[in-house]
């Protein structure tokens, strides 16, 4: 008799963990490995009470090993289908790193979520953020710097402006060039880098208008080309993590403030 109640209850437990997969897969993925405890431990207390109630003899061992092999079936068949690792040495393991990779892309997507807020926030309240704006360009470069850094104070990140005193790039290349090699070995004198070691390499990226990145020592390198106004902008990781959406905000406010105050 208990031995029906427990086939009936596998076969729920089979039938609810379809419409788990069915219903929620992300869910289902990250619950794997609590699904799997929760039918070993039907699986125990079933044998548990079975020997207490004498409806299990531990001596017909036949028996129990014919419900062994029918959970493990399950266990293998149905929870660890997509995640058996070492088919030849029988070592399964449940999706650790599936479980890792969601939860890593729903951080991901929740802070980048936040950024878009901050963008739109200043964007829509620029004029609050703009009061004065001075002729003196060094002044403007920090004035620039302040408002920029208005968002990346909120996410642990600071931006440095680089003045790249050139009015026509594409009449000018090889003083830009030129430009470009000195601005990052200042820069590299600034924040101890070694940007200079692949000197060319790194001035055809920027030369480019391509992000040249350095986050495993926490930089981004920006190249932000305007009308008679171009800049090197470098995103510096003070408590938080350099996102690939900061390098496009920051560009954009960048713009922003070049616009917004040609009109003032």
């Amino acid at each position: 008799m208990e031995f029906n109640i427990f086939i009936v209850v596998l076969i729920l437990f089979v039938i609810g963990n379809f419409l788990f997969f069915m219903k929620a897969p992300d869910k289902y993925l990250i619950s794997i490995y609590g699904l799997r405890k929760l039918l070993y431990t039907l699986f125990v207390g079933a044998i548990l009470i079975g020997l207490l109630w004498d409806e299990i003899s531990l001596s017909n061992w036949k028996f129990l090993l014919t419900l062994s092999s029918l959970v493990l079936f399950i266990d293998i068949s149905i929870l660890l289908t997509p995640s058996i690792m070492k088919f030849w040495h029988a070592e399964f393991n449940y999706p650790e790193n599936v479980q890792k990779s969601i939860k890593e892309s729903k951080r991901l997507r929740d802070r980048i979520l936040y950024r878009v807020g901050t963008m739109s926030e200043m964007i829509q309240n620029v004029g609050s953020y703009i009061q004065v704006v001075s002729t003196d360009e060094d002044e403007r470069i920090e004035d620039t710097e302040t408002f920029i850094n208005e968002y990346c104070d909120k996410y642990g990140l600071n931006t440095k402006l680089f003045r790249l005193t050139i009015q026509n790039v594409e009449s000018e290349q090889a003083l830009f060039r030129t430009l470009l090699g000195e601005t990052l070995e200042q820069i590299d004198r600034d924040y101890g880098l070694s940007l200079s070691l692949n000197r060319e390499e790194n001035i055809d990226v920027l030369f480019d208008s391509s992000v040249l990145s350095v986050l495993d020592e926490g930089f981004m390198i920006l190249p932000v080309y305007m009308d008679g106004n171009n800049l090197l902008a470098v995103i510096e990781s003070k408590k938080g993590e350099i996102l690939e959406v900061d390098a496009v905000h920051i560009t954009n406010l960048i713009f922003l403030y070049h616009s917004f105050t040609l009109n003032l």
